[in-house]
């Protein structure tokens, strides 16, 4: 399972611009992620477009200096599945 202390390992890898961090960070949270869309949309055009806004509006928010990166990791953590 991946530890939130992980996830803060690579979201500060992926602010400095590292897109195999980020391509980590997707590959664990992307399935839960699309499912919780999916609950939303119900639709899989829409499911894509609200997770790919997501990882969007995550990453923007990660990058903002007043945002606390603390708050945004705690949210992606959401995203990771409770068992693999």
């Amino acid at each position: 399972m991946m530890e939130k202390s992980q996830i803060a390992q690579l979201v500060s890898k992926v602010l400095e611009g590292d897109e195999k961090a980020f391509e980590s960070l997707y590959s664990l949270t992307n399935q839960n992620a699309y499912f919780v869309a999916k609950k939303i949309a119900k639709d899989e055009d829409a499911a894509l477009d609200i997770l790919q806004d997501s990882y969007i509006k995550a990453l923007e928010k990660l990058s903002c200096a007043s945002y606390p990166q603390s708050k945004a990791i705690s949210r992606i953590s959401l995203f990771v599945p409770l068992k693999r």
